[in-house]
């Protein structure tokens, strides 16, 4: 079976995630901020190599981690109460057996976003979500010419009820070159393995482009029945 565009590209540069992960770091200390008391149980959609685990500060009983690349999970912590299950988080449907579900910079990839958060809100008792949305590279697409593939922020918003808090965060990271960016766009996983330039719009980039940041837009989503 042939793999997502953005689990395979995950998985291929698995190894320089932890490198290149800067704003995702960012996002998920922001988001953990914001929960105000300490779960049992924990479900963690799209874990990759432990960003929440590893971020907590708090012991649990049963963290369950799910991600479909098999290489991400490799690289999560490993103990006794962390059970990691390799499949799509769009098939996941036991929200309410969980204190706390949660997911920072992954629900984006979902093959419908819409329909997912409506179901973590009907069935979760807390939660507490991190996506990024169009506005990330949006100076660079705009140069480009080329429309976002990921979810529209007001469209997502619109998916929730009026007691779910949702809050946009707009994050810019500085490089000096453009070789740099285009690393950094490749690492990072936030461009999900998608290939949309040519090796000739590449050199173009390479040699023309005169910003030296790149934008991210967050929406931060939670709601805590606690």
């Amino acid at each position: 079976m042939s793999q997502i565009p953005h689990i395979k590209e995950f998985s291929k540069n698995s190894k320089y995630y932890n490198s290149y992960n800067l704003i995702q770091k960012k996002v998920v200390k922001k988001l953990l901020s914001t929960v105000s008391f300490k779960p049992k149980t924990i479900l963690d959609l799209g874990c990759g190599d432990g960003l929440v685990y590893k971020n907590l500060g708090f012991k649990v009983d049963k963290f369950v981690g799910v991600d479909l690349s098999t290489l991400m999970l490799d690289l999560h912590p490993k103990s006794s109460e962390v059970f990691l299950e390799c499949k799509d988080f769009d098939s996941v449907d036991d929200f309410d057996k969980y204190d706390l579900v949660i997911s920072s910079s992954s629900l984006q990839w979902s093959k419908d976003i819409y329909t997912l958060v409506k179901n973590i809100e009907n069935n979760s008792q807390n939660f507490a979500l991190a996506i990024f949305t169009e506005g990330t590279f949006k100076t660079l697409r705009d140069w480009f010419g080329l429309k976002s593939f990921l979810p529209n922020k007001n469209k997502l918003k619109m998916s929730f009820s009026k007691n779910v808090s949702c809050e946009t965060i707009s994050y810019k990271l500085e490089f000096k070159s453009t070789l740099e960016m285009l690393k950094y766009i490749k690492k990072s996983g936030v461009s999900g393995g998608r290939k949309e330039l040519k090796v000739k719009e590449i050199k173009y980039f390479l040699q023309n482009y005169d910003k030296d940041f790149l934008e991210f837009e967050v929406i931060q989503v939670k709601k805590f029945n606690m």
